[in-house]
């Protein structure tokens, strides 16, 4: 077992979550700070700091002249594989039916089916809200365009079979209303206003409107497309489209991205983003 003599420090950092710490003097005094703050000896003491989240610290400090003996350090994890989306996608355990996974890109669990890593129940890949008075970001006027920032990147091998990606976004048009503009959220790998149509609404040309949109696509067994399904509702008369299977620049073996945009707008109309939300199950 590791000693520590008066004026040594040392640190653990957990690498699991649910990591447990266990360490003991044998009549020293130790300072331990970080995950847990306390001060133990000088009566010979044995104790635990845990469970731990990954990238925990806890740092041990030898007070006294005794040394302190570090008794173990113990893994206690209800996943059978846990880190990032890459380490964990690229594990032998995916083929393992039941097995269970932790994510820390998206701080969730996912469960194995022998083939792919599934939602577990769902996974929340970004959510990100202002308010009225002050929203993410505008956009103003084109064809075309993308909400600067609201942008959300699908790793490779995160959509597959039975797996429904689902989004949601608020927008306020600003007092200028020379026309309607379209509401749109766009999914594929170009990550540009040419991917598939997840879903699009009508944002009626008046004054200060919201117009939220909701939208899902549900994937099948194809790499190569999903089937949206519009699921609109607006906070004033809008229309939905795009209930349809798309293709344009789908591959779910790539990495895709779904944006919140809008189209078809008056050059001088601005439309102010208050936010959105994207989960997968």
């Amino acid at each position: 077992m590791p000693t520590l003599s008066k004026g040594s420090t040392l640190t653990f950092v957990a690498t699991q979550p649910g990591e447990t710490i266990a360490f003991a003097t044998n009549g020293g005094i130790a300072t331990i700070t970080g995950a847990a703050s306390f001060i133990m000896g000088p009566l010979p003491v044995r104790r635990t700091v845990g469970p731990l989240a990954v990238g925990d610290t806890v740092t041990v400090v030898a007070n006294s002249a005794d040394v302190i003996y570090l008794d173990s350090v113990v893994a206690v994890s209800r996943f059978d594989v846990s880190g990032t989306w890459a380490t964990v996608n690229a594990s032998a355990t995916k083929s393992n039916v039941g097995a269970i996974a932790y994510v820390s890109d998206w701080r969730a669990q996912m469960v194995s089916d022998g083939t792919n890593w599934r939602p577990f129940p769902a996974v929340t890949l970004a959510s990100v809200w202002g308010t009225n008075g002050t929203p993410l970001t505008s956009t103003t006027g084109g064809a075309n365009s993308i909400f600067p920032s609201a942008t959300v990147t699908i790793p490779a091998g995160l959509l597959c079979a039975n797996v429904v990606i689902r989004g949601r976004a608020i927008v306020q048009r600003g007092a200028a209303t020379n026309g309607t503009g379209d509401l749109v959220m766009r999914l594929g790998t170009a990550g540009s206003v040419s991917d598939s149509k997840l879903s699009i609404i009508t944002v009626p040309a008046t004054t200060n409107i919201f117009a939220s949109l909701d939208a899902q696509g549900a994937f099948a067994a194809s790499t190569t497309q999903y089937f949206s399904q519009g699921n609109m509702v607006a906070m004033g008369t809008s229309t939905s489209v795009d209930v349809a299977t798309q293709t344009t620049n789908v591959n779910t073996a790539a990495a895709m991205t779904l944006s919140v945009g809008m189209s078809s707008m008056n050059a001088s109309d601005t439309f102010n983003l208050i936010g959105y939300s994207v989960w997968i199950e």
